[in-house]
């Protein structure tokens, strides 16, 4: 396939993405507000430590997406943000970036075991399959089941081109993290 096609097609995922995260509402789970947002209050000052899940005391969470979101949330403060809709919004772009990258990482991995005549699908499917959208931008935070798969996957893809080994660590380490979610 021409690399400008390939090209088109990402940017044009990239727009869809960051438009569906401009009109997305709403969340999926509570985790995402209560486990997530409300730690990232909570380190910039704004939310009682006491009042948090119990989690929080127990650090069973990772601090890794309540630390982006302090860091999206006081880059929006310097520059004069305080919406919550318009942080609610940089969190979904922020996220939908993300899987975008994950997603092209993964064709480009996969892409020698595609075979020619399926590849335009291919490359088209992965990047608007129609939950995709929804999936990445449809919520300020949350770390799609199916990047961590596909993140895994290219792990296998890359492993599969190098030493013609079978599944990998990469799909087992992409189904554990999935199950958990």
């Amino acid at each position: 396939m021409h690399p400008s096609r390939t090209r088109w097609i990402f940017l044009a995922a990239v727009v869809v993405h960051l438009i569906t995260a401009w009109f997305s509402t709403g969340y999926y789970a509570a985790d995402e507000h209560y486990q997530i947002i409300e730690f990232a209050q909570a380190r910039m000052g704004e939310f009682p430590k006491d009042q948090l899940a119990w989690e929080y005391a127990d650090r069973l969470r990772s601090g890794l997406l309540p630390t982006l979101c302090v860091a999206v949330f006081k880059t929006a403060g310097a520059a004069g943000a305080s919406s919550p809709f318009l942080l609610a919004f940089l969190l979904r772009a922020l996220t939908a970036i993300v899987a975008m990258a994950i997603v092209k990482r993964f064709v480009g991995s996969a892409w020698h075991l595609v075979k020619e005549p399926l590849r335009p699908a291919f490359l088209f499917l992965s990047f608007f399959i129609w939950f995709l959208p929804f999936q990445t931008s449809g919520s300020p935070v949350r770390p799609g089941p199916g990047y961590c798969s596909c993140s895994g996957s290219r792990n296998y893809c890359a492993r599969h081109r190098a030493d013609g080994v079978g599944p990998s660590r990469g799909f087992v380490s992409a189904s554990a993290f999935s199950s958990s979610l």
